[in-house]
C-alpha cells in the first residue's frame, strides 16, 4: 500500500523513479525512530504499587485527625492518625510519614518533624 501511494506521489510531482523507493524507506525511518522514542520513554519508568511510593507524598485532611481521621492524595481518601497524636484541623496539607502495621497512613502536619533518613 505505501509503494502504490509512493508511485502515485511520484507521478503527480514528476519526480525522478528512485523516489518510489526512497519514501517508503523514509516513511519505515521515521516510524521506527518514532516507535523507538516511545518504548524509550514508557519502558524507562518505573512501576510504583503498593502504600510504600506514598512515603514522603503530601496529602490533604477531609477530616478532623483527632488524632485519627481521613486524608485525601491522589483523590483516594485513606485513614490517618498523626504521628505526634494531635489534633490537625480539616483542610490541612500533611505529609505521609510512615504506614502502620494496620495499613493506617502516618502523618505529620509540621514539616520539622519528619526526616526522611529516620525510620518509625
Amino acid at each position: 500500500m505505501v509503494a502504490v501511494g509512493a508511485a502515485l506521489v511520484v507521478s503527480l510531482l514528476h519526480l525522478p523513479c528512485w523516489w518510489v523507493v526512497v519514501l517508503p524507506l523514509g516513511k519505515a525511518a521515521v516510524s521506527v525512530v518514532f516507535y523507538a522514542l516511545f518504548l524509550r520513554r514508557t519502558l524507562g519508568r518505573s512501576i510504583r504499587n503498593g502504600v510504600e511510593h506514598l512515603i514522603g507524598r503530601a496529602a490533604v485532611t477531609v477530616t478532623v485527625l483527632r488524632p485519627a481521621g481521613r486524608v485525601r492524595i491522589d483523590g483516594e481518601t485513606w485513614a490517618a492518625r498523626s504521628v505526634e497524636d494531635r489534633i490537625v484541623r480539616s483542610g490541612r496539607s500533611v505529609t505521609i510519614v510512615a504506614i502502620g502495621a494496620d495499613g493506617v497512613l502516618r502523618v505529620t502536619d509540621r514539616p520539622d518533624v519528619w526526616n526522611p533518613g529516620q525510620a518509625r
